[in-house]
């Protein structure tokens, strides 16, 4: 039977941020267009390619002598990778041999650096955090277009804004969090997990999770391809890697790189175990919580192709940050993932160029 006087209390207790949610669907009902990039808004200027081939024209022949050597290193840095690649897939099944072998035996192999605590907010406190996060974003965004209109001023080009507002998104994330654990709720950094101790063994622990499920991960991958290829399926790609597979300019370049590979899965992993499956284990349970929160993480990648990996990557993720009572693990293979992915796919880039 449904609870109505809970439904009434939590209406009752959170009606501001109802509201709030209500105009978000609104805004988001009416507005064109959304933060996600367009793959034809990435082209390259034609102006900027007209001067490109300008430059070239005088130097056709080192031009040919330039990409030939340049394929030539591409080559040589996929072959590479996947050598890499089947080292790891095979070191892995061997690990994964390993951990099937102890877990049969009833030997624990993922040793506790923390205990995991219970924490003092909850999932209405991660549903609050969601609805500010998304209103203030709104807000900067119609801010900024609002001001920009008015005043006239240029509008940077697409890959800048999307930049600025990754950035943005990630940083009005992390003031909210600290807000609610440090503030709100007086707590330390540790109850998110943030805490060193036995550091450099959680990071070999992360390493050698990731090598573990690197080999589910790749068959995983293989086969929603291969469906994705039979039903002729060509997902777009994340926005921010797409944007790395059409920039040139390499500060830009170089900060989405960061972005991708350090900041994102900092902030992500204290976001999504640190505080999420935190607030739904307290909920319900531990079990429900890590499926809950890695269904909720593959769901916010949008992309039908990578849901199931990512899914696999999000329980392992909860698991680690369970199991061992600190992010330090879920942070190392969520560096590691992102790094594989973008590595491989900026030699794609290379050989495509």
């Amino acid at each position: 039977m449904v609870n109505i006087k809970k439904i009434l209390s939590f209406i009752k207790n959170n009606r501001l941020y109802i509201v709030l949610l209500i105009l978000i669907v609104i805004l988001r009902l009416i507005s064109t267009s959304g933060n996600l990039l367009e793959e034809e808004e990435l082209k390259v200027s034609s102006q900027r390619m007209k001067n490109i081939e300008e430059k070239l024209a005088n130097i056709e022949s080192l031009k040919e002598s330039l990409i030939n050597q340049n394929k030539l290193r591409v080559y040589f840095q996929l072959l590479f990778f996947i050598i890499v690649f089947i080292l790891v897939f095979v070191v892995g099944v061997i690990i994964d041999i390993v951990f099937v072998v102890l877990k049969t035996n009833r030997r624990e192999i993922i040793p506790k650096t923390y205990p995991f605590q219970r924490v003092s907010w909850s999932f209405v406190d991660v549903f609050r955090i969601i609805i500010l996060y998304l209103s203030i974003s709104y807000l900067i965004s119609f801010g900024c277009g609002f001001i920009g209109g008015f005043f006239n001023l240029d509008m940077p080009d697409k890959i800048v804004q999307m930049a600025t507002n990754i950035t943005l998104s990630y940083g009005i994330i992390s003031i909210l969090l600290i807000y609610f654990v440090v503030f709100r709720y007086k707590n330390r950094f540790k109850m998110i997990g943030l805490h060193f101790k036995s550091f450099f063994k959680n990071v070999f622990l992360g390493a050698v999770s990731y090598v573990a499920i690197a080999p589910i991960l790749g068959i995983v991958i293989f086969i929603t391809t291969i469906v994705s290829s039979y039903f002729k399926y060509t997902p777009k790609p994340h926005p921010v890697l797409n944007a790395l597979l059409v920039e040139d300019r390499l500060s830009l370049i170089i900060y989405l790189l960061l972005f991708v590979c350090i900041l994102g899965p900092v902030v992500e992993e204290i976001f999504f175990r640190g505080f999420f499956y935190a607030a739904l284990k307290k909920s319900i349970g531990k079990t429900y919580a890590i499926l809950m929160s890695a269904l909720f993480f593959a769901w916010l990648h949008m992309t039908l192709v990578g849901f199931f990996p990512i899914l696999i990557l999000g329980i392992l993720l909860a698991y680690l940050y369970e199991k061992n009572g600190t992010l330090i693990p879920s942070i190392i293979v969520h560096i590691a993932h992102n790094s594989a992915t973008t590595a491989f796919l900026l030699i794609l880039k290379g050989l495509s160029s």
